[in-house]
């Protein structure tokens, strides 16, 4: 999976209060929020969680699924057809 495709997925939660490295203390989820390339955008979820903990309820059920399958992609071309030599 690409960058972006990553990207796309570190969305903030409604309840989400992005923080940064510097910001994070101790209750508060380390979740990342986009991309780790950008540092100057580059935020933590910072919602609630337990103190042992290093997510918030739902980032952890996220961080706990077990991977989908995978579909092959479909081919973009088609391979030549052997042909008869005679």
């Amino acid at each position: 999976m690409g960058i972006q495709q990553h990207c796309d997925s570190w969305k903030p939660l409604l309840a989400s209060i992005p923080v940064s490295f510097m910001d994070l203390r101790n209750g508060m989820c380390r979740w990342p929020i986009g991309d780790p390339h950008h540092f100057e955008t580059f935020r933590f979820c910072g919602c609630v969680s337990p103190p042992a903990a290093i997510y918030c309820e739902t980032h952890r059920k996220l961080a706990l699924t077990p991977n989908q399958a995978r579909v092959p992609a479909p081919r973009k071309y088609l391979l030549p057809s052997a042909t008869k030599v005679a």
